[in-house]
């Protein structure tokens, strides 16, 4: 893998993450999903809601990897990107230490 194509993968991945952790923590029921889009969609299939949260981002990611010479700012905010869904698996992480501990 490409270093220029490491921050796609690990974006890709933490919304695999992401995703899992939330059906999990939903599953056990000891969370609730703070987007009300999410929310609905999720409480209508679980699984199509995974199936086309990972194909949108992943299509996406596509995308914005074809047009990223056209956009001089991209890289500065694919990062800031990466930072706020770390900071989302550290919050999944807190809450399942939380569970795990009680």
């Amino acid at each position: 893998m490409k270093k220029s194509q490491l921050i796609y993968f690990t974006i890709f991945l933490l919304t695999v993450l992401d995703i899992l952790f939330t059906c999990i923590g939903l599953k056990l029921d000891i969370i609730e999903e703070a987007n009300p889009l999410m929310d609905y969609f999720l409480n209508i299939s679980m699984h199509f809601t995974v199936l086309f949260v990972l194909l949108f981002v992943g299509i996406s990611l596509v995308f914005i990897y074809r047009v990223k010479s056209q956009v001089p700012w991209l890289p500065k905010v694919l990062v800031a990107l990466a930072v706020v869904k770390i900071w989302v698996i550290v919050l999944h992480i807190r809450w399942i230490t939380v569970y795990l501990v009680s």
